[in-house]
């Protein structure tokens, strides 16, 4: 990707220069100058805004992340308060069993 920016910028130069070039008899020097000049800042920029551009992309999948994490995860169920005895508590759905009939 770094390569297809500086391409571009450098094609855009190549164009500000040829356009300058054939209007050098119209134009004064500081403009010439100024052109070129602007016309290198171009690639500068692009160069920053893909930058810019690959941060503001990865902030959102992180965001993303921490959503999914938050909001579709289930949570665990809770589990009863501790006794003094937790032998009663079925592991598999975490409930207390209920006392046998026998039980006085």
């Amino acid at each position: 990707l770094g390569f297809r920016v500086e391409s571009i910028g450098a094609l855009i130069m190549i164009v500000a220069g040829v356009f300058l070039l054939v209007l050098r008899n119209s134009i004064s020097p500081s403009m010439i100058g100024l052109g070129m000049t602007f016309g290198m800042l171009v690639s500068v920029f692009m160069a920053n805004t893909v930058i810019q551009a690959t941060e503001l992309e990865s902030a959102c999948s992180s965001l993303e992340r921490i959503d999914e994490y938050a909001r579709k995860i289930p949570t665990e169920p809770q589990f009863p308060p501790r006794e003094a005895d937790d032998s009663d508590v079925d592991p598999n759905t975490l409930k207390r069993k209920n006392p046998p009939a026998n039980w006085p």
